[in-house]
């Protein structure tokens, strides 16, 4: 209802006339694929917090996050480890770059990519980028 005002302060109550009522229902949902969603976003989640270092100093982050985009990483403790193959250790230079024993893959030519990527984001000018 509403209130139509007239002349003289008096108001006039008005039914409304052209009010659509309807009984539709709320889509339904399907709470199968609502949690396969769920857990897909969580799974996500978790997969980039596992890219972010615990204790490392921002070059090592920036060392990590370079090579994560074209290879496989991961952090073992303060380590970066590629490939599930090779390992670099801090202070994160081409000279810590290595190759896990015992592991399978990887090889000279992923370490010599690796380092090249290394010296790529690790600190100019102090001697570690020299090739040798």
């Amino acid at each position: 209802m509403s209130c139509r005002v007239l002349s003289n302060c008096r108001c006039e109550i008005v039914k409304p006339t052209n009010t659509i009522y309807t009984s539709r229902k709320p889509p339904e949902l399907n709470p199968d694929a609502a949690a396969k969603k769920l857990a897909k976003a969580m799974e996500e989640r978790y997969a980039e917090r596992a890219k972010i270092g615990t204790g490392v100093s921002d070059e090592a982050q920036a060392i990590f996050d370079a090579l994560c985009k074209t290879m496989p990483c991961r952090w073992e403790k303060d380590s970066i480890i590629v490939f599930d193959s090779i390992r670099i250790v801090a202070p994160y230079t081409r000279d810590q770059c290595s190759v896990i024993p015992g592991s399978s893959g990887g090889g000279a030519k992923s370490l010599e990519r690796i380092k090249l990527v290394v010296c790529g984001k690790g600190r100019r000018g102090d001697g570690s980028c020299r090739a040798r």
